[in-house]
């Protein structure tokens, strides 16, 4: 709870952040063995999905072309904590991950994701896009799955829920402090 009034509070006193060059989601194992891809606002077609996996061993991104993720409409299990936007649901084909729960990021054209750098931290992932460096992961608590992106002064840019309708085993305190 502790955590919970932390981040409202963070979230107050940053405000909110956008960014035009890339969105953060949650990406997950559905029911019929594809994936979602939850997002706050939506995305446009034609980008390029990059997911975050384990590859033999060690981290690594795995790409996905839009024209393998399919719109599902607007996700009531999820909301965005901090910019109070709709959040959508996109089921995903054409790749395999090992990971069932990780951080995906959607860029909306192939140029802007060639300036990008995606680097594996022990704690999260670090993003780099023109210079603006944030830091996102996704985490669990009690009833669901949290993803987070905060700025390189630890500000809070993003937070969005998703209800798993279940209990899972939290682990979210141990990226609070990292």
């Amino acid at each position: 709870m502790k955590y919970l009034l932390f981040f409202l509070i963070n979230a107050i006193a940053w405000g909110s952040y956008a960014s035009d060059s890339y969105q953060p989601g949650i990406f997950l194992t559905n029911s019929n063995g594809k994936y979602d891809f939850i997002v706050s606002g939506g995305i446009s077609s034609r980008g390029v999905l990059v997911v975050a996996d384990e590859c033999e061993g060690s981290k690594c991104y795995k790409k996905v072309e839009s024209s393998y993720m399919f719109n599902k409409g607007e996700d009531l299990n999820a909301s965005d904590e901090i910019n109070l936007n709709k959040v959508y649901r996109y089921e995903v084909s054409g790749i395999k991950i090992k990971n069932s729960i990780t951080i995906a990021y959607y860029f909306p054209n192939e140029k802007t994701l060639s300036k990008t750098s995606l680097i594996k931290d022990r704690g999260g992932d670090i993003i780099k896009v023109d210079g603006s460096v944030s830091k996102g992961f996704v985490c669990k608590s009690e009833e669901g799955i949290h993803l987070y992106t905060l700025s390189k002064n630890r500000n809070i840019n993003n937070h969005m829920y998703y209800s798993l309708g279940y209990s899972v085993k939290p682990d979210c305190d141990r990226f609070m402090h990292e």
